[in-house]
């Protein structure tokens, strides 16, 4: 790589030019929403491709009659000819399963949706998948709330706030504990 003759000049002896200051903050902020952009795509491109995939050995296993053998056979098969777990191409199955229409406008990652496709029930897994896209939730977040919901379904009717604070910020709190606390 060349050196430019600029760039050789100590950055300390640089005077720095009138609106300079204004100009780095509207270059750092095109190249912050960039790499975001980037990072969304290839979260959306994940999602979709895994999808694809829990699609293709699916439609398989079903025109196999799903039979066990033959599953549990063409999962290993798979898993060593890709080089990767028999436990990932379980999960690309069940996340193909749980969502068998996946929505246009992905706004979650695929750590969030390997996460709620292990949520058996449908209504728990459907609030949540909710909430953290209407919240923009960090997987973090969605843990809590699933820890959460756990300790509501543990508790009972002993449940308070308090009992849940651990798990969630206080605006978290109403969605998961409010109809439980009261009773409903």
């Amino acid at each position: 790589m060349k050196t430019t003759a600029i760039a050789k000049v100590e950055t300390k002896k640089l005077a720095v030019p009138r609106g300079y200051k204004s100009l780095l903050g509207r270059v750092r902020g095109i190249l912050e929403r960039g790499r975001a952009r980037a990072r969304q795509a290839l979260e959306r491109e994940q999602v979709q491709t895994w999808w694809e995939v829990g699609k293709e050995i699916n439609e398989d296993l079903q025109k196999n009659n799903g039979r066990a053998k033959y599953g549990e056979r063409v999962t290993f098969l798979i898993a060593r000819d890709l080089e990767v777990t028999p436990q990932y191409i379980y999960d690309i199955s069940r996340f193909q399963r749980v969502f068998p229409i996946l929505k246009s406008t992905l706004k979650l990652t695929l750590s969030h949706y390997i996460i709620l496709a292990k949520i058996q029930n449908s209504k728990d897994r459907g609030l949540l998948l909710g909430q953290a896209v209407k919240e923009d939730w960090p997987v973090s977040d969605l843990r809590r709330a699933i820890g959460a919901r756990r300790l509501v379904l543990l508790e009972g009717p002993h449940l308070t706030p308090e009992s849940v604070r651990r798990f969630l910020p206080e605006k978290r709190l109403t969605l998961l504990t409010e109809k439980k606390i009261r009773g409903g």
